[in-house]
């Protein structure tokens, strides 16, 4: 048995922590949030994606892979380098839950002022241009042209497809916004630096999360088109998204365009070696969102309305990663390798490569007569969780239950017990002999749906939960030393 040396996390959303300005950031609310898991016997800290909030507020559907959600950025951090002043920020938030359209208004206008005190010729601002030189220049000219064209498709030819002389003439009329966007994203990575050696300070290892796909509206397509599949007016030919499942029967479209990989193996994979590369300076351990994409993947004619005529396309599976290998020290890596009917060739290459795949157990106790599906059975090299950022809270995932699924989780839990279910849970979790457990904070404070994060095939109502500060009290901190305590 190995159970001592098993890793144990918590997947919580840097917006949802506590804050006075409407959304978790990364000055004192992740400071405490990483006391509060130091003081919980927690190793680690699951963070969703960091990148600029897309679509419907989703961090899965960025203009980059690179930049950092100016949102996140802590405006009392701004006020101790002196370019604002505490007494200058009146902006109080009292609503108990993320208001993105009022959150980004109102801290836009302190950033802008933050921006116009700073001094563009600061030697830290300069080294940082350098240092990030591979895209910081395309971001901030790419999202100072889509606030003008609202998007891609919409851009005037000579900036769509970069001519030389319209690139240069659109730099010079908008070289403020310009430079503002590049110091929002000094702003957010010197903040996020100093959270990562505090948690370096206390033990606690970050997990980040990198999506498989990146938005039809972003700075890296629209840098590097070739390496997708897309129309000559850059619009996507084909689209990723899943078959019908239980989240929806005509399956769902999620419009990012899907990779011409064969065009990417020729330069072995140079566009994902940056972006991992670029990933291991901020993480320890890094999630791969949709991971099976890498074994094959779900592809869909843009034309289509919805995912049923959809088809599996085979991805790139050892070859990618063998090819890498040769060139870069590869991080360790959670695969999330949810999802699809056959999954033969997903479970190779999580065998080849030697990745952790994920165990939810939501998922695991609804199955009657899967044995892959019996937590006991669990390999060692694996992660599981009670639930994750798509499902349900476990509590509010079980009060849905029928009678007859409830007998089913009555094999792993005593549904009849005093216990919370949620507590039951997370102790049979930490039972199993596997490499890391990941529980949400959701279900270590025994929340129903109402704390729920996102629902997929849903376009409102996501992303928006936030924790109250008695939620990080000592009290918790205590139960959850006691519920992952063997």
């Amino acid at each position: 048995m190995r159970l001592r040396d098993k890793k144990r996390g918590i997947l919580m959303p840097l917006a949802s922590l506590p804050s006075d300005f409407g959304i978790g950031d990364l000055g004192q609310s992740s400071f405490e949030f990483i006391d509060f898991l130091s003081n919980s016997g927690i190793d680690c800290w699951q963070l969703l994606p960091l990148v600029p909030l897309g679509k419907g507020n989703s961090p899965y559907y960025s203009v980059s892979c690179y930049a950092g959600e100016p949102l996140y950025i802590d405006l009392k951090e701004l006020a101790k380098d002196g370019l604002l002043s505490i007494s200058d920020i009146d902006y109080k938030y009292s609503k108990d839950y993320i208001d993105y359209d009022e959150v980004r208004e109102k801290k836009y206008y302190y950033l802008f002022k933050a921006f116009k005190r700073f001094n563009i010729e600061d030697r830290e601002f300069i080294k940082f241009q350098k240092e990030n030189g591979l895209w910081l220049e395309d971001y901030a000219v790419f999202c100072t042209a889509a606030e003008e064209y609202g998007h891609l498709k919409y851009f005037d030819d000579g900036l769509k497809y970069r001519l030389f002389d319209r690139l240069n003439e659109f730099k010079a009329i908008n070289s403020e916004k310009i430079s503002f966007y590049k110091v929002l994203q000094f702003f957010f990575y010197r903040q996020f630096f100093k959270m990562k050696a505090y948690a370096e300070k206390k033990g606690i290892k970050l997990i980040g999360d990198i999506p498989f796909y990146i938005s039809d509206n972003s700075a890296e397509l629209w840098q590097n088109p070739q390496y997708f599949k897309l129309n000559r007016d850059l619009t996507p030919s084909f689209i990723a998204g899943v078959p019908p499942d239980i989240f929806s029967k005509t399956g769902q479209l999620w419009g990012n365009p899907v990779y011409d990989f064969a065009v990417m193996k020729r330069d072995g994979y140079l566009w994902w070696k940056n972006r991992i590369e670029h990933q291991k300076k901020l993480y320890d351990i890094i999630r791969i969102d949709h991971f099976r994409a890498f074994a094959n993947y779900y592809e869909i004619s843009a034309a289509e309305e919805t995912a049923l005529n959809g088809k599996w396309v085979k991805g790139p599976a050892e070859d990618f990663f063998k090819t890498l290998n040769k060139s870069i020290k590869l991080p360790h890596v959670i695969a999330e390798d949810l999802g699809g009917e056959d999954d033969s060739d997903v479970e190779r290459l999580l065998k080849n490569t030697g990745y952790p795949g994920m165990k939810v157990l939501e998922f695991c106790f609804e199955k009657i007569n899967d044995p892959k599906s019996v937590p006991k059975s669990f390999p060692y090299n694996c992660v599981c969780y009670t639930g994750t950022h798509d499902n349900d809270t476990f509590l509010g995932w079980f009060n849905k239950l029928s009678p007859k699924q409830r007998v089913l989780a009555g094999r792993y839990i005593d549904i009849n017990s005093s216990v919370p279910v949620t507590e039951q849970v997370i102790k049979y979790a930490n039972s199993l002999n596997i490499k890391m457990v990941i529980i949400p904070l959701q279900d270590y404070l025994n929340l129903d749906s109402g704390a729920r994060i996102n629902t997929p095939g849903t376009s409102t109502g996501n992303w928006m939960w936030r924790a109250k500060e008695e939620y990080l009290s000592k009290s918790v901190s205590d139960k959850i030393k006691r519920l992952i305590k063997l």
